[in-house]
């Protein structure tokens, strides 16, 4: 027999197999793109309201919030996806009544904001500054994007290789010199703290103002001076961006109540005849109560 004859018909058949595999091959792939494109219904609201005026100084708390709403049309599993920035000009001290070397007050100490959304179904999946805590330099981002890869198994069954979030995009690097971003969460809430640093860079809290802000030989006896404060602490607006991404089943319907309070730290610290030091620390706050209506995809800010 000859060779020529006997491996036509299977030079044929492999052509064939090879063009079929080709196509189920490219179909797939048409299929697993468009499984990743799939429209999001997207909602936008900002709350902002007039800046938050408060003391002698005319202190002051400028800080408003932008809510996106997100909804993908994953095969699995469907959820919505709600995410919360900080909008705004900032926090300031005002006008501090004394900058001197024995008596500074009251300068910008602290910023912090708390979210707090107690026996909700909210589900944290990603929050910034994304930074190991009492480091002044972090991430933020401007953009959000939740995308899943799947492919065609036997019997017209899905193959979930793994499911993938890339929740932020567009990252970029924010430095603040004079201030360290700390964050912590747990169940009832998040929290971000904007803490003012010493000339270490270190964060200065309650328990360590005289440690870390006054020159003395023994604790808060024995003083000389207070450190020169940056202007971040004395006037300068501080803009403190969070973003927080949260994860709704989308079977879930009903309202969703939520606070967020952003907190201003203010302290006057000042040198005595006795060289001891002495401190005081006042605090403003200005909150959003949001009722978010997941049927009525509305959201509203109660008075």
């Amino acid at each position: 027999m000859d060779k020529n004859n006997f491996y036509k018909p299977l030079k044929l058949y492999i052509k064939t197999f090879s063009f079929f595999f080709l196509v189920i091959l490219s179909f797939q792939s048409l299929n697993k793109v468009a499984l990743c494109q799939e429209e999001e219904l997207h909602k936008r609201w900002l709350i902002k309201d007039k800046p938050f005026v408060w003391g002698k100084q005319k202190q002051y708390i400028d800080v408003g919030l932008q809510l996106d709403l997100f909804f993908k049309n994953e095969i699995f599993p469907k959820k919505k996806y709600l995410v919360i920035r900080t909008i705004g000009n900032g926090t300031s001290a005002g006008t501090m009544e004394y900058n001197k070397p024995l008596h500074r007050g009251f300068f910008q100490k602290a910023v912090t904001i708390k979210i707090t959304h107690e026996q909700t179904p909210l589900k944290l999946i990603g929050m910034l500054p994304k930074t190991k805590n009492n480091q002044n330099s972090f991430e933020s981002a401007s953009g959000f994007l939740s995308s899943i890869t799947a492919s065609y198994g036997p019997y017209n069954t899905y193959i979930f290789p793994g499911l993938t979030y890339s929740i932020f995009q567009n990252k970029y690097t924010r430095n603040y010199k004079d201030f360290s971003v700390t964050i912590d969460h747990n169940l009832n809430g998040e929290q971000w703290s904007y803490r003012l640093s010493d000339e270490k860079g270190e964060p200065v809290t309650r328990k360590n103002t005289p440690q870390r802000l006054i020159h003395c030989l023994f604790k808060q006896y024995f003083c000389t001076r207070i450190i020169k404060l940056p202007q971040l602490a004395t006037g300068s607006l501080l803009m403190p961006y969070i973003e927080s991404v949260y994860a709704i089943d989308d079977d879930l319907k009903g309202k969703i109540n939520f606070t967020v309070e952003i907190i201003q730290y203010l302290q006057d610290i000042k040198i005595n005849k006795a060289y001891i030091a002495k401190t005081r620390e006042i605090c403003g706050k200005k909150y959003f109560k949001l009722n978010l209506d997941l049927e009525k995809l509305d959201l509203r800010k109660e008075k």
